[in-house]
């Protein structure tokens, strides 16, 4: 195996064993479990008017299990960007070559 895979292996072992990771699930779990919760989340995946949807999101906020799910699923996120933003740098060659 190259460095490079055997390197994103040991990236995503890390991630794995990460508080966010074990933050997320652990969220995750409370927030499936809690039935307003669910029914609030329900609702927003079937609204389309913008105002109701900013409306759920406010109350989904007030409840912590929710915020802190979102929290660290955001920090999730960010590490993520972060490491497609380093590949597309080196990847993003507009140049390519017919052979």
């Amino acid at each position: 195996m190259n460095k490079v895979m055997e390197k994103t292996y040991l990236l995503i072992d890390e991630l794995e064993k990460s508080d966010i990771i074990k933050n997320i699930t652990i969220y995750k779990e409370k927030i499936i479990n809690n039935q307003e919760i669910q029914e609030l989340i329900n609702k927003g995946n079937k609204e389309t008017n913008d105002y109701i949807i900013s409306d759920i999101r406010k109350k989904l906020y007030k409840y912590n299990d929710y915020k802190n799910y979102m929290d660290n699923y955001n920090k999730l996120m960010y590490i993520v960007m972060d490491i497609n933003s380093r590949l597309n740098k080196i990847t993003n060659n507009k140049n390519c070559y017919k052979i």
